[in-house]
């Protein structure tokens, strides 16, 4: 069945959909830091499992959709749709480290309050991407791709707090907590990094859409 553009509408309509429920997602660990309640962080991994069925029924549509497209233009674009899927299940991804790294008991105030700052320039950062699914404006792909946000003085910061609350002889920590704490801490900050480039790489999925080229 040949592909039509109401056929990528509701391809689109779909992957938008997807990005709505994941800035969603990444809303739970502000909800969380404002309340301390940890049902938030339980509903991370349940929704978690809510968004991948929605994005394997997305990964279908854009089989479907890949299969009936003609060559050029089109099949570039439904090319592309795959891709940016991809990203997104990718970011979903990253969640559950960042999850683990806030329930660890050992995690003190001062440590959770990073989460919440660069949780915010995700969910902009989103927003925008939001936006620019819509409008395929490569000066907006351009600005989410440049876009430096503050992490690596953010983790530098954090890394050297926990070290001296682990150093501190009034903390009484096991060595299995103090390399727990430390090892969640890393994959926090690693799956905010890799979330950061999730981001960037539909960025650059979309300009290729709009003008065939990747920067």
């Amino acid at each position: 069945m040949p592909v039509t553009k109401e056929h990528e509408m509701k391809l689109k309509k779909d992957i938008k959909k997807v990005m709505k429920k994941i800035i969603n997602h990444y809303s739970l660990f502000l909800k969380y830091l404002e309340t301390k309640n940890n049902e938030y962080l339980n509903d991370i991994f349940i929704e978690k499992e809510k968004i991948d069925k929605m994005i394997d029924k997305v990964f279908d549509l854009t089989i479907e959709t890949f299969a009936g497209a003609p060559l050029g233009k089109d099949l570039r674009r439904n090319i592309s749709y795959s891709m940016i899927t991809k990203s997104l299940r990718d970011l979903l991804n990253t969640s559950t480290n960042i999850s683990k790294f806030l329930m660890n008991k050992n995690v003190y105030k001062p440590s959770k309050k990073w989460v919440g700052i660069i949780s915010k320039n995700i969910i902009e950062q989103l927003k925008l991407v939001d936006k620019l699914m819509t409008s395929e404006d490569p000066r907006q792909a351009n600005i989410i791709i440049d876009q430096e946000l503050p992490h690596e003085k953010i983790y530098l910061k954090q890394i050297k707090l926990i070290r001296e609350k682990i150093m501190n002889d009034d903390v009484k920590m096991s060595s299995r907590n103090q390399t727990q704490l430390l090892t969640d801490f890393i994959h926090a900050v690693k799956s905010f990094e890799n979330a950061n480039d999730y981001i960037k790489d539909i960025a650059e999925i979309s300009l290729f859409i709009s003008t065939g080229k990747l920067k």
